[in-house]
């Protein structure tokens, strides 16, 4: 008898292959580190008008006074604007300098010779102190007390106005305002500025005030005004053109 030998069938196990996983590598992102620009402060210097009561009183020619102070600079044919009035012959950067820098503008000699400032404003918006409507490039109105000139004198009223406060000098004043007992004539009361004075171009570089560049108006109504006892006397800037 014949034995059939069993068959054998081959079993195959798949082999499982393994997919490797990728590895991720996190990328650093550098943030930039902001530096705060700083700006330059350009503020300028307020540079107010300057307006200089000269009492006749002081223009004596004796000790300490302003005639005396302006002739012992060496200025004879321009001294004062109380002396000189319209005559503006020998008025000039130098003359200019020298009297705007005398102490008696600031320490009260007693003769009512003295100084005040005032803003000119840079737009037509407002009131000033006085409560005139503010007018671009017209220094504001400014009040001398009654009886501030001693023992019933005169005194001459003339202002000093930065250039650069007026657009840079492309306006000028033709006109300045003054009023005698209400601050609201000064609005309406121009009187015409003398000729010459503002001519002159006054590059001040003393330390009393702020230094630049400078124009002096004049105007006959403000030219040895008497003391005005029971009345206060006002000052403003005027038309320009």
């Amino acid at each position: 008898m014949l034995f059939r030998s069993p068959s054998v069938t081959a079993t195959i196990t798949p082999t499982a292959t393994e997919t490797p996983t990728p590895t991720i590598t996190p990328t650093m992102t550098r943030t930039p580190t902001l530096t705060p620009s700083i700006t330059p402060s350009t503020s300028e210097p307020l540079r107010p008008a300057v307006i200089f009561v000269e009492a006749v009183n002081d223009n004596q020619n004796n000790s300490g006074d302003l005639y005396r102070w302006m002739s012992d600079g060496g200025f004879s044919t321009w001294v004062t604007f109380t002396n000189n009035g319209v005559t503006t012959t020998g008025f000039n950067n130098a003359a200019a300098n020298r009297y705007m820098d005398w102490s008696g503008f600031t320490n009260n000699r007693g003769n009512g010779s003295t100084a005040y400032t005032s803003t000119i404003s840079q737009s037509s918006s407002g009131t000033d102190s006085q409560g005139n409507a503010n007018t671009i490039y017209v220094f504001q109105t400014v009040k001398f007390p009654q009886n501030n000139i001693y023992n019933g004198n005169a005194a001459t009223y003339v202002a000093f106005v930065p250039t650069r406060r007026m657009n840079n000098d492309a306006v000028q004043y033709t006109k300045l305002g003054y009023g005698i007992g209400s601050a609201s004539n000064a609005v309406t009361n121009q009187t015409d500025v003398v000729s010459g004075y503002n001519s002159v171009l006054i590059n001040y570089t003393g330390s009393t005030w702020t230094q630049g560049t400078y124009r002096a108006y004049l105007t006959t109504s403000l030219l040895a005004i008497s003391d005005q006892f029971n009345n206060d006397v006002y000052a403003r800037g005027g038309a320009v053109a």
